[in-house]
């Protein structure tokens, strides 16, 4: 790809993050919903000094000394921002996360924000915005400079900052949105201060932009041993979850959680009173991707057993959600499951029907299915969960009365829901239709002789004339 197709390239994917018309500002849960924090914080502006010798603007947040014991130790978490975004987009979820003990970074990239504008090695021009390095002549340095800036800000956070006596280093989470995204999967894989991560809507590199194939984030994700979450929009165009974000989740081995949220774009994770041009609602996305997140290095780098039933509930707003957990826990109370939709929704009697998309939320493994139809039941077998959006199974359907059946889950706890009617067995080809059959038959049969009777009077009247 020449420069001037790899520019190109860059103005459009600018110009669709810039004019997204989908996103707005939704505050933090905890303070919408109006529920009191565990913490008060206090923030601070702060800069330090990136191993290319940038100085780097970064802002702290952390729980007030007031608040705090004598020698008390929080977990320390990194936010990366994404392409052409600055570190106030991401205050919200800063806040949220000091908010429940938690010591946060967040800071502006090289060349972003108020982050310095210097010549990064191997770019040979003032680095105005990272996005541009991405699509110049020595692109591929991009990726070293993000992924470095990153574990330069996390080494400042636990050895240089002004709260580092607060932070506990064996307890470091990391979090980003798009580029930063990715820069958060491979950082994870490479750094072992590392111990938990939370991906959001991360962008991976494709071979025609960055042909560094080493450091594509869904092929970094197979080297990390380290528990790591996917989240993003089932709306997003720019990190598609099929093609870019699950193969992150897959390629990942566990604990690892892939989450889509309904009706969110790429955008829905930033807060845009920091881009006053920008318009539209996306209620839901701040609060799910709050939710998720803090319950995930909750269990993580707290180990807070009852954070376990938060990572596995499904929310009203989750369009799918799957998860591959070490070990298991239980909770004081699970959710009950719900039930969308079959596909099939229909099947021949007498036969096997194979359920390819039982789609719901809060399915736990260990559920059972079957179809009921008034003393009728069928349960099923060959049943996979895949907590906690989706089920796949059997019906044998041998003897089955033709009709629609309620299709009921039932987790292990006994707490069920059904899909009324969502299930119909149907008649196999030609049984009960003999009758139709038979008299089809004979009114063809009649029509026949009728025809054939006209044809010999035509031909002995005309037999009759010669």
């Amino acid at each position: 790809m020449n420069k001037l197709a790899r520019f190109v390239l860059v103005f459009l994917l600018a110009f669709l993050i810039l004019c997204s018309p989908f996103v707005f500002f939704h505050s933090s849960s905890a303070v919408a919903s109006g529920e009191e924090a565990p913490y008060d914080i206090v923030s601070q502006n702060v800069t330090f000094t990136s191993r290319h010798d940038v100085e780097l603007a970064g802002t702290l947040f952390y729980p007030a000394s007031y608040c705090v014991e004598e020698g008390e130790e929080f977990p320390g978490i990194v936010i990366a921002e994404g392409a052409i975004a600055t570190k106030e987009m991401y205050y919200w979820l800063a806040e949220a996360l000091a908010c429940e003990g938690y010591v946060v970074l967040t800071f502006d990239y090289t060349g972003q924000g108020k982050s310095a504008t210097e010549i990064i090695p191997g770019v040979p021009w003032p680095a105005l915005t990272n996005v541009f390095d991405i699509f110049g002549a020595e692109c591929e340095v991009f990726l070293d400079v993000w992924m470095h800036d990153t574990q330069d800000a996390i080494t400042y956070l636990i050895e240089d900052s002004p709260i580092s006596c607060m932070v506990d280093e064996v307890n470091i989470g990391l979090t980003g949105h798009s580029c930063g995204g990715c820069a958060t999967v491979v950082v994870t894989a490479r750094d072992d201060r590392v111990k938990a991560a939370s991906a959001l809507a991360p962008f991976d590199f494709i071979e025609p932009i960055i042909p560094r194939a080493s450091d594509y984030a869904a092929e970094m994700a197979a080297a990390n041993p380290r528990p790591i979450q996917v989240q993003v929009g089932n709306l997003d165009l720019i990190c598609p979850y099929w093609t870019m974000a699950y193969p992150i989740y897959n390629n990942s081995v566990a604990p690892r959680q892939i989450i889509a949220i309904a009706n969110v774009e790429h955008l829905g994770y930033t807060d845009t009173r920091y881009l006053p041009w920008l318009f539209g609602a996306e209620p839901g996305c701040h609060e799910a991707a709050e939710h998720y997140t803090l319950a995930w290095f909750d269990y993580y780098l707290k180990g807070e057993p009852g954070a376990y039933c938060r990572i596995t509930t499904q929310l009203p707003m989750i369009a799918h959600m799957e998860y591959d957990l070490v070990g298991s826990e239980e909770c004081d109370s699970w959710p009950a499951p719900t039930v969308l939709s079959i596909a099939p929704a229909s099947g021949l009697a007498d036969s096997v029907v194979g359920v390819t998309n039982l789609d719901g939320a809060n399915f736990r493994a260990g559920a059972t299915v079957r179809l009921e139809q008034d003393g009728t039941v069928i349960d099923a077998h060959d049943i996979n969960v895949i907590p906690s959006s989706t089920i796949t199974c059997k019906f044998d359907l041998s003897g089955a009365p033709v009709g629609a059946y309620d299709v009921v889950v039932t987790n292990p706890d006994g707490q069920e829901a059904s899909l009324e009617d969502g299930f119909e067995v149907t008649a196999a080809c030609g049984e009960g239709s003999g009758t139709a059959i038979l008299m089809l038959g004979v009114m063809l049969g009649l029509l026949s002789l009728a025809g054939s009777s006209r044809l010999h009077s035509r031909r002995r009247r005309k037999r009759a004339k010669e």
